[in-house]
């Protein structure tokens, strides 16, 4: 048997339990193993790969093994882990409630003044005239910027999330505008039996799905409340913005955030990558908090999103990143009358 393989099955039952001690031991283990390889590194004058000995290479190659074993679990499109479904629904819960204020949220001044423009303009490219009346889906609403943006722009937004304080949040920024709106408590995989099918004229869903439990069956739930020749927009992680390599070692950055014991310890962690810069602090938690972050090619979302029936599927945004939109049918009118041209960089995120 391979030893990936091996690996993948040694480890996919401990996986399995909720929380699992030994998950936590694990890292601290290898946390522990690369502080010796690095010692060893130093007490033999190592300065490059070359002169490190190789029964400490060897070491780090298995190490190596085990991480991209257990980043595969977690990052399966079908179904994620349960380790890291429970610890990434835990992150954004935390979140919302207590780090909600960041840059580009609703807490900063210059992004919300100009997110409706942001929406219109920039990620769905139609005219700000299409908005008025539309029923509009925020797929994993988070903190309500977007839901915000597309009440802004005269939408009657039905806002879902899976955590209450991202919900409350939502609420709180729309009751600002003295907009209605509804709120669903639901994670993607399972909204579909919760709301009306074939009911809303968009389906907005920014950075939300790369981290669901199932990708594909949130993908299929969604997909499955809009109307024929209504639009689908999606933010995604792009696997052209980092190589795989470069992921991994960022996944066992999260797993030793996550399994961090003393939450002092994890505030810490946050500030140092934030620079003690107290905006960016929100995001180092998006970084580094949530264990599932999807990467996709293009090509790949394009196939899935045509077997859903999807036609006009193109990118918005020219960027690693993936912004996609797309057409469900091959009613294709709406974009033919509202939509707008591409835009060249730099984009809002940018500035």
């Amino acid at each position: 048997m391979p030893v990936d393989t091996a690996l993948k099955s040694f480890f996919r039952p401990l996986l399995r339990r909720a929380f699992s001690p030994a998950v936590s031991g694990l890292t601290a283990r290898i946390a522990e193993l690369e502080n010796r390889m690095r010692s060893k590194g130093e007490e033999s004058g190592a300065g490059q790969d070359g002169d490190i000995p190789a029964q400490v290479q060897r070491l780090s190659r298995e190490m190596d093994l085990v991480f991209t074993a257990l980043y595969e679990m977690a990052h399966d499109n079908d179904r994620s882990a349960p380790f890291a479904s429970r610890r990434t629904v835990a992150a954004f819960g935390h979140q919302w409630a207590e780090i909600p204020s960041g840059k580009y949220m609703l807490s900063d001044p210059v992004f919300k003044a100009q997110v409706d423009r942001i929406i219109s303009e920039e990620e769905l490219l139609m005219n700000r005239t299409w908005f008025g009346g539309k029923r509009v889906l925020d797929a994993g609403c988070g903190g309500g910027r977007w839901s915000y943006g597309l009440a802004k722009l005269g939408a009657q937004v039905t806002a879902v999330d899976t955590n209450p304080s991202a919900l409350a949040a939502t609420r709180a920024a729309l009751d600002e505008l003295g907009a209605k709106a509804e709120f669903v408590r639901s994670d993607l995989e399972t909204v579909d039996a919760k709301l009306p099918p074939e009911s809303f004229d968009l389906v907005w869903s920014w950075g939300v799905l790369h981290h669901c439990t199932s990708f594909s069956e949130a993908l299929r739930s969604v997909s499955k409340l809009l109307k024929s020749g209504g639009l689908i927009h999606l933010y995604l992680y792009g696997r052209e913005s980092i190589p795989l390599s470069a992921d991994v070692a960022l996944f066992k950055e999260r797993l030793r955030y996550n399994y961090m014991q003393d939450e002092r310890q994890r505030q810490a962690f946050l500030e140092e990558k934030a620079r003690g810069i107290d905006m960016d602090v929100h995001h180092a938690h998006d970084i580094y908090a949530p264990i599932i972050n999807r990467r996709f090619e293009f090509e790949e979302v394009r196939d899935l999103l045509e077997k859903l029936g999807f036609t006009h599927i193109e990118r918005t945004l020219k960027h690693t990143e993936l912004w996609i939109r797309a057409v469900k049918g091959p009613n294709a009118e709406a974009i033919e009358k509202y939509g707008l041209p591409k835009r060249d960089p730099p984009y809002w995120f940018q500035v």
